[in-house]
């Protein structure tokens, strides 16, 4: 089951992110144990609530709700252990996105308005998925460092807090997802470019163009084959088969693990 539907999409005014209602059925069926309060929580109807279970169930690899039909104030229900990872690592990446748009508030002019923004991490968050397994973990006093192994060998280097690794449950051989926003991307010429601490240097050559002949994104195919886009000033500067090396900050990569 992909994380990625499950990442909250920012308000209408640009600020905290707005919570699934599924999620927060869960939550309700979690304390109250009856889906009808849950479904007043959620802001469904009794039956929406039902079709949503029942998707839930459907899409997940082993339940997230053991229900029972009928009894007293509608039907009962309990989260299974997948239900109560799903809420946890959901609240773990919601937390993470609203460190990332705190970080990134000081950068908003005219020129970036919030809606730009909105759309640009919509459209970006699910292009540059990359996947590969825990290489290691430097633990620090408030901050864990994770090692990724892409595909093709490469490394990918991520900071995350101390309670998220625990949330995620993440050790070495663990498969996770690594999402980047493309903006967040810096692109450089050439494959001498070298890592540096806390930054991650990613080669490969530029597959194809969009926009322009001023702002636009790039994409770079990296060796096992996965893609990155960057967003990039100039795209009249780059050209397909170009070689290239995305740069990529540890503190700008959100990771979510499948359940």
């Amino acid at each position: 089951m992909s994380i990625y539907p499950l990442i909250p999409a920012l308000g209408a005014e640009g600020g905290v992110p707005v919570p699934s209602n599924r999620i927060l059925l869960l939550e309700g069926i979690a304390e109250s144990g009856s889906i009808s309060q849950a479904a007043k929580v959620a802001g469904m109807s009794y039956r929406s609530a039902w079709s949503a279970l029942e998707e839930l169930n459907a899409l997940s690899r082993t339940p997230l709700v053991s229900t029972v039909v009928g009894g007293k104030g509608g039907g009962g229900a309990q989260l299974t252990q997948a239900g109560r990872n799903l809420i946890m690592v959901y609240r773990a990446v919601e937390e993470m996105q609203r460190k990332l748009l705190r970080e990134l508030a000081p950068l908003d002019d005219t020129a970036l308005s919030l809606d730009t923004l909105r759309r640009m991490m919509l459209k970006t968050s699910a292009r540059n998925q990359l996947h590969g397994t825990v290489q290691e973990i430097h633990a620090g006093t408030a901050n864990d460092e994770v090692v990724l192994r892409l595909a093709g060998g490469e490394m990918l280097s991520a900071i995350i807090t101390r309670e998220s690794t625990e949330l995620l449950a993440l050790q070495p051989g663990s498969p996770v997802v690594a999402l980047i926003k493309a903006p967040w991307v810096r692109l450089l010429a050439g494959h001498d470019a070298q890592g540096q601490p806390g930054l991650s240097c990613l080669a490969g050559q530029v597959e194809s163009l969009s926009g322009g002949p001023g702002r636009g994104e790039v994409m770079l195919r990296l060796p096992g084959g996965a893609l990155i886009v960057a967003a990039v000033e100039e795209v009249g500067q780059w050209c397909i088969g170009q070689a290239a090396t995305a740069q990529i900050d540890a503190g700008s990569i959100i990771l979510g693990v499948a359940h």
